[in-house]
């Protein structure tokens, strides 16, 4: 069946189009930068969580996934492409710093589409170019299956990076194995039977979550790979009867998926700053814009109110003990800044959790849901503080463009700082030198290896 109900292609049939076709003409500037900076940011959020118990996790994966030659990220050990897929896209997550749709709640753009293409440019020669091309139609297909669905998968407590995550790492798998338009029909179809990834890990705080991007990564590949030595996937796989969809959301929007876009879907990604949830971003930019006026008053404050979107307002749980937990937790990340004055992975730290002033501070805290903030989301990712003293004395901020997000991009020395600060646990200054110059000539490489042979260890 090439054809839905309406007479027109399948839905699958019209992403390939669409991948195959923003992957066809050569990326202008603007696409490439942003490609750039997405890898990069992806790499930064892979350093930081090196070493650390979901690295334990990852590498506890590598025995079972068979041997190869592909180069393991900060490592001198090796692994099979899936091994090596598998195991970037655990770690990917780990520290909550890597990118996200800035309009698809919960999906981490990066952690499902590099680590599979990664692992490929070391299967053959792809040039950086044809690494971009790939990159873009990933995150294309990706971010417009996280629009048209969002909410309705979220209603279903369903997490967006693991059931839509094999979509995005099928297409840029595919678009690197240069696959026909039919065999990408059905990878994508293939892909959809390898979708998952539940939400219940928000209530315990469980790391189970970072298997999401992990099964994605390795769900998409497989699907490719499945696809190119002749597997058929169901043509309808996201739209019929049976299909994707249904299964999952039980609506879509047909115009978010298919309609046309006046910018491909990666200048819609977010990165992030903060080693916390991406819906407490709004709130953690409003606390840091109060810090230096509250923290003469830290001793004394009464209240705070943070107010937010469904899903920020969500982020409620009270003084969690250990940082997977802290990064869902309004009431947490608050004390935590209104205590240092930041959020990164130093002062999300197990020991700052325990901090006298960071709990008291906690205690303080209500999260609630704002009408007008849940009618302007996701048009608007905002979020509103404020602090009453005891004296009755109140600091109100709000914040309607957080830092990172596309309508209040970080400067590009600031993720490049990020990176840095994160490679610097692992790389000696001259090798970090390398990278980034690496990465600035990215589409004029015509090896990718040349990239991923300076991320082994020294």
């Amino acid at each position: 069946m090439s054809r839905s109900q309406d007479n027109e292609p399948s839905c699958s049939r019209q992403l390939a189009r669409i991948g195959m076709n923003l992957a066809a003409a050569r990326p202008d500037t603007a696409a490439c930068s942003a490609v750039r900076l997405c890898l990069l940011d992806y790499l930064a959020a892979l350093l930081y969580a090196l070493p650390g118990p979901v690295a334990d996790a990852a590498a506890a994966l590598l025995p079972v996934t068979g041997g190869g030659d592909c180069p393991l990220i900060a490592s001198s050990a090796k692994s099979s492409v899936y091994g090596s897929a598998l195991y970037h896209a655990l770690i990917a997550t780990a520290e909550d710093l890597d990118d996200s749709h800035r309009y698809a709640s919960g999906l981490h753009m990066s952690a499902a589409t590099f680590p599979a293409a990664l692992a490929l440019c070391d299967k053959e020669t792809i040039s950086g170019e044809e690494f971009i091309r790939a990159v873009l139609g990933g995150y294309e297909v990706l971010g417009r299956l996280g629009r048209s669905v969002d909410l309705a998968l979220r209603g279903r407590g369903f997490h967006a990076t693991g059931a839509l995550g094999p979509f995005g790492s099928a297409m840029a798998a595919s678009l690197l194995q240069r696959l026909s338009e039919e065999e990408m029909v059905n990878a994508l179809g293939i892909a959809a039977s390898g979708c998952g990834g539940i939400f219940a890990f928000l209530q315990e705080g469980s790391t189970s979550r970072h298997m999401h991007g992990a099964l994605a990564a390795g769900s998409g590949l497989a699907a490719a790979c499945c696809a190119s030595a002749g597997m058929t996937g169901p043509e309808a796989a996201l739209e019929g009867k049976d299909g994707f969809f249904q299964a999952y959301a039980g609506a879509w929007d047909k115009e978010l998926l298919l309609g046309k876009r006046e910018q491909p879907e990666i200048f819609s990604v977010y990165h992030k700053l903060w080693s916390t949830c991406g819906h407490a971003i709004p709130a953690v930019t409003a606390l840091r814009s109060l810090f230096e006026q509250v923290r003469p008053h830290s001793d004394r404050i009464r209240e705070i109110e943070i107010s937010g979107y469904k899903a920020s307002a969500a982020l409620s749980a009270p003084c969690p003990d250990t940082p997977a937990r802290a990064r869902f937790s309004l009431p947490a990340i608050c004390g935590i800044v209104l205590t240092f004055g930041n959020a990164g992975v130093r002062e999300m730290s197990a020991e700052n959790l325990k901090n006298s002033q960071v709990r008291s501070i906690s205690e303080r805290v209500r999260v609630r849901e704002d009408p007008e903030l849940v009618a302007a989301y996701p048009r608007l990712r905002a979020g509103r503080v404020r602090i009453t003293l005891e004296d009755g004395t109140t600091f109100t901020e709000l914040c309607e463009a957080p830092l990172g997000m596309p309508e209040n991009p970080a400067p590009p020395a600031m993720l490049e700082e990020k990176f840095r600060a994160a490679a610097e646990r692992h790389f000696s200054a001259a090798r970090i030198d390398a990278i980034l110059q690496g990465l600035a000539a990215l589409e004029q490489v015509r090896d990718m290896r040349e990239i991923t042979r300076l991320l082994q260890a020294e």
